[in-house]
């Protein structure tokens, strides 16, 4: 008998402001202010990557890597 044991994984999303994330779509950089339609990176290294690259189009923009884990 195999027994399978439930992962739960980790997800990040960044948020850029109050009630603001980065957005899986084009943008300077994009964005949005529903948070189910945020961008989900699978690693900190990924959501960090996204930081940088938005802080090279707004480099005051105002950034946190939030961590939830996948249902």
């Amino acid at each position: 008998m195999i027994l399978h044991k439930e992962v739960k994984m980790k997800r990040y999303t960044v948020r850029i402001g109050e009630n603001c994330w980065l957005a899986p779509w084009h943008g300077d950089p994009g964005r949005t202010a529903v948070e189910e339609n945020a961008k989900i990176f699978c690693s900190r290294q990924a959501a960090d990557k996204a930081i940088k690259a938005a802080h090279k189009i707004r480099p005051l923009l105002p950034a946190i890597i939030e961590e939830e884990l996948d249902e």
